[in-house]
């Protein structure tokens, strides 16, 4: 198929000026030459000018990637559920001192609360393999409020001692996690 060339006038440079103005200062590309820079967006003469463009849509391309999690928390736990406190944390969005409260469903399953000073993540916990057999429980957060909107953490719950816990697995922020 032949290359599509955009007329001088659907052309622009990232400042908003028409190709014919200048042209001789300022070089535009085509399909022609590169097929991500359709819109006749200017040559990367200027180091700035293309990688700006770009740089505005990876926090969008990156939002849903699945970063590692790693935490281990101490516990402390009543007949109605537990509270436990981080200890240490891989990640910055739940850190150290976090406050994380259960509370036990009638299914036998935990709903946990984490707590951040800037909002909160709400999940649901298994830890009946636990108890049955020794394999890892889990913990799923799929809702949030303040800074963790739209967090999500899918974990594999262990335990050193019953008071020591770890939590292993990754997060996202994203409506399509």
């Amino acid at each position: 198929a032949a290359p599509i060339r955009w007329p001088a006038s659907r052309r622009f440079d990232l400042r908003g000026a028409r190709a014919g103005v200048g042209a001789e200062r300022h070089r535009f590309l085509s399909l022609e030459r590169s097929p991500f820079l359709s819109l006749g967006v200017r040559s990367p003469r200027r180091p700035g000018g293309p990688i700006v463009a770009f740089a505005a849509l990876a926090p969008l391309a990156s939002a849903s990637i699945a970063k590692p999690f790693h935490a281990v928390k101490d516990c402390v736990g009543t007949t109605d559920g537990a509270t436990c406190v981080i200890t240490s944390s891989s990640s910055r969005w739940i850190p150290v001192d976090t406050v994380i409260n259960y509370t036990r469903n009638d299914d036998g399953s935990l709903t946990s609360v984490i707590t951040v000073a800037t909002g909160t993540a709400t999940g649901r916990c298994d830890l009946a393999p636990i108890f049955a057999d020794g394999s890892p429980g889990s913990c799923v957060f799929a809702s949030g409020t303040g800074s963790l909107t739209q967090f999500h953490l899918n974990v594999a719950v262990d335990t050193v001692d019953f008071v020591t816990w770890t939590w292993d697995g990754t997060y996202t922020f994203g409506s399509g996690s």
